[in-house]
Formats: C-alpha cells, structure tokens, sequence
C-alpha cells in the first residue's frame, strides 16, 4: 500500500472501517499527516517492513518540531530501535486489524494533541484490551503498572464480565448507551466495546468470593439486556491479571451456558458462583469427545441417574431434575420445593419415588456428588449438544 493511498484512507476512516461506535473515539479531523509536497508535518501511519519504513522517511522530509510526528507499524520484523536515528519520531507497535490500529492511535494522538479530549480510565483500559487481544506477551508487572494509571483502579481483586447480543443485525445495539447504563448499575469497573461485545473488567480492594453483583443489580440489569436480547457472563474473582483475556472467555462462555441451561426470560446475567459446575462439565465433556470420538456421553453418568432419566422420558417426568435440585440445595425440603415451585408434599413424594426406582446409598458424599454431577450431564446432552441419551 503506498503512502499516497494509505493517508488518503486515513483521512476517511470512520467511514471506511465500519461503525465508529466500535472505536474508542474517531481520529480528530483536523489532522494532517502529510503536506502537499509529501512531508511529514504530524505524523503517518506506515504498515511495511522495517526496510520499506526506514527508506520512506529517508525520502520524505522532516520538518516538524521534537516529538510531533508518529509512525505506527503492525509489521512483525520492525524493531523500534532501527529507527532511532530520526530522533523526532515514536514507533508504536499496534493490532494488525484496522480498527484495533485506529483504536490505538487514536488514543494516543489525542494524548499528543492536548484539546481533543482527556483519556478517562474506559480510554486506558481499551488500549490494554486490545493489547491482551492480539495476544501479545504482558507480564503481571507490566499489566499492574498500566491499571495503576488508571484513575480509579483500586485491586487487587478482579474479575471480568462480557456482554454479547443475540440479534440479526448487530447495528441496531446502541453500544454507547448500554456503556453508559451498565456504569450506572455496576460500582468499579471499566468497560469497553470489543468485536461487537461489551468487556467489563470489575475490580475490588476485598476479598469476595460471591456478592460482587447484588440480587437488585443483577435484576436491573438482567430488564436492561432484555430489550436488546442480550446477556452477561460474569467470572469468578482473581489476583492474577495475566489471566484477564482467560476470565473474559469463562465469563462467555458461562453466560452461553446459562442461557441455554437455565433459560428464564427475565435472567440475563449469568455468574460462575451460579455456573460454575456447569462450566466445568462442559470442559470435561468437551475433553471426553476430542479424546475418545463419542459424542455418546452416556459412559459418564451414574446408572441410578441413567434409569431415572429413562423413566422420566417414558412417564414424562422430572425425577432428574427433582434429584438435582435436592442435592444442590444440601438435601433441604423445603428450599427445594421453593426452587422448583412445588408444594413440600410434591417433593416428598418424588423423592420417595426416586428411592423406589434407584437403592444407592444416600449417605456416602462421594455417591451424591457422583449423582448431582450426572443430573448436570443429562441436562448438558439435551441443552446443550441436543441429544437424546
């Protein structure tokens, strides 16, 4: 691509690139990379090898002021210090996508510029998500050193949150005004708008292991989504900030997988404190396929738990279902019969039937830990692969 065409689709993209509601902020306007006669007079942009970089500035002129012109290269081979010799430029390594390029250099040419804007934290933590994206190495230190710049970061517990959208036409999604709400309903945290997603990285000087999202926020903003067929993942708390791009992806996939397990209409956010059994199956059963080629996940459920579930397709009942929710409700009548909307009577006779059909015995842990996390693959292979065992 020469220089000419590069800055003319410079000039033009948040036009060219798609919607500017998926950048940080659109390049300032006013900008001017190069001057009728090809010189340098702000900066440009210059995707190309070390060599092709170093002879385009040999060529062109430099007629700027110390620290006024910046060249950015996504190259692989070009190495910052090979251009030290021109003692007036930065050399930025960014994304090698367009948009993630004109994300990162429109931050920091608003940095240079002084009256554009002043970066806010969401700003800063878009740079360090596009950084962690393209995969390139960060360390603990260099992660911790960057949110410290950050002016409300107070860690050093985290967690991340991602919110996607089940729609055909992904332009309708108000991006910016969901942004905004989702500040309103949740207390420290950045977010920032990723390949058609919502990234929030929520973050805590206490220690918690549940509660980050009360039972009313979870609720506001479960009725928000809701209008726009959205829903939120939401990862368990952690200390290690190199595994941020790691929580991001358990935090979809938890959501995924409440979804479509635990489809109530009016739930729209999906935690791993709620989940998280369900996320650990689905690795197991995802294991289990690629090392042995059975998509058949019959061989790993308990032969009690295999006979209720034939009995409830023949009767047409739900003895699996009443067997899960007991055993995750500490064997507790009356918080099971309040989960499933059952009289406390109902749940007595269920289980009796369930004691008639299966003779195990119920007071070994290990066996009612065998049986819930069997009642979990039954309803992984119907919701989730969409199979009949």
């Amino acid at each position: 691509m020469t220089g000419d065409k590069l800055f003319a689709e410079t000039r033009a993209c948040t036009v060219k690139y798609g919607d500017p509601e998926g950048f940080v902020r659109p390049l300032p306007e006013t900008l001017v990379f190069l001057d009728d006669q090809r010189r340098l007079v702000a900066g440009v942009i210059y995707l190309a090898t070390e060599k092709a970089a170093c002879t385009m500035l040999s060529r062109w002129e430099v007629t700027v002021s110390e620290g006024a012109m910046l060249i950015v290269s996504d190259a692989s081979d070009v190495i910052p210090e090979a251009l030290a010799r021109y003692r007036r430029l930065t050399v930025i390594g960014v994304a090698e996508t367009m948009g993630r390029l004109y994300n990162s250099l429109s931050i920091r040419l608003a940095a240079r510029s002084g009256d554009a804007y002043i970066l806010n934290d969401d700003d800063l933590f878009t740079a360090l998500w596009n950084d962690i994206q393209i995969r390139r190495p960060l360390s603990f230190g260099e992660i911790f050193n960057r949110l410290k710049q950050f002016k409300n970061f107070r860690g050093p517990y985290v967690r991340m949150a991602v919110v996607d959208f089940d729609v055909n036409d992904i332009a309708q999604i108000p991006f910016r005004h969901a942004v905004a709400r989702l500040h309103e309903l949740i207390a420290d945290c950045f977010i920032t708008i990723s390949s058609n997603e919502i990234v929030i990285l929520m973050y805590s000087e206490q220690e918690r292991f549940d509660g980050w999202l009360s039972e009313e926020v979870m609720t506001q903003i479960s009725a928000f989504l809701g209008r726009y067929n959205g829903r939120m993942g939401v990862s368990h708390s952690t200390t290690n900030l190199v595994n941020l791009g790691c929580m991001a992806a358990i935090a979809k996939q938890t959501s995924f997988l409440g979804s479509r397990l635990s489809p109530v209409p009016d739930r729209r956010v999906y935690t791993s404190e709620s989940f998280g059994t369900h996320l650990i199956v689905d690795m197991c059963c995802k294991y289990f396929y690629e090392s042995t080629g059975m998509a058949d996940l019959s061989n790993l459920i308990h032969p009690a738990v295999l006979k209720l579930h034939h009995y409830d397709k023949e009767k047409d009942d739900n003895l699996v279902k009443v067997l899960n929710c007991y055993l995750s409700n500490d064997r507790n009548l009356g918080k099971t019969g309040e989960k499933l909307y059952m009289h406390k009577n109902t749940v007595v006779n269920k289980l009796r039937k369930i004691r008639q059909l299966v003779d195990v015995d119920w007071d070994s842990s290990m066996t009612r830990q065998q049986l819930f996390i069997s009642t979990l693959i039954v309803d992984y292979c119907m919701h989730i692969q969409g199979r009949s065992i």
